[in-house]
């Protein structure tokens, strides 16, 4: 069979599924933020969560292509929607979002509220990229929540957790204790052969 009998093939067997034509679209928007804005930001404000997500995505994926597209004209839309995600009802959309704030911290200061609310999320991918985002803001409130996110069930995000609070500035150093003394060696032997 060749190559492009085996393409044919596959975007018929995909034809049918509506992730195809969604991953596309995700694709497209994080090739050119800045040309798909307005597509992106009716993403943000659909209805559908999973438009919200696709949107939230894409603008995650545009940001690890060009780091600095979503600096340029038009950030303050993708700022504003911010408070709006972290609030979202589906778990998947807050996770994107905080992703993405991790990688711009001075885009949104978490309140201490929502911080505590994110650390008690059902999802542990929120949980986790909660802990990315607090890294990235000092303060007692994010060290508070970064040691109880040190003892997550989740052995993963409880990795997270902790490597945040060594990026955390001096005088933190009673949590990263706290959290050094609760560290079971096991837990993190098993969530590294988890992903092997």
């Amino acid at each position: 069979m060749t190559a492009a009998v085996l393409c044919a093939a596959l975007l018929w067997l995909g034809a049918g599924d509506p992730a195809v034509p969604r991953e596309w679209a995700i694709r497209r928007a994080a090739l050119a933020p800045a040309e798909r804005a307005e597509e992106l930001r009716a993403g943000l404000e659909a209805t559908d969560w999973t438009a919200r997500a696709a949107a939230w995505e894409a603008l995650v994926r545009a940001d690890r292509i060009h780091p600095t597209a979503l600096d340029a004209d038009g950030a303050s839309a993708w700022r504003d929607a911010v408070p709006a995600g972290l609030d979202d009802p589906h778990p998947n959309v807050r996770a994107l979002v905080l992703a993405l704030l991790a990688e711009h911290p001075g885009w949104y200061a978490l309140p201490p509220d929502t911080s505590r609310r994110l650390a008690a999320d059902p999802l542990p991918a929120v949980r986790a990229a909660l802990a990315d985002v607090l890294a990235r803001q000092p303060g007692p409130v994010a060290v508070e929540v970064l040691a109880a996110l040190a003892a997550d069930d989740d052995p993963r995000v409880g990795a997270r957790a902790r490597r945040a609070l060594f990026l955390q500035e001096r005088g933190a150093e009673p949590a990263k204790f706290a959290a050094l003394d609760d560290l079971d060696p096991r837990t993190e032997r098993d969530a590294f052969a988890e992903r092997l």
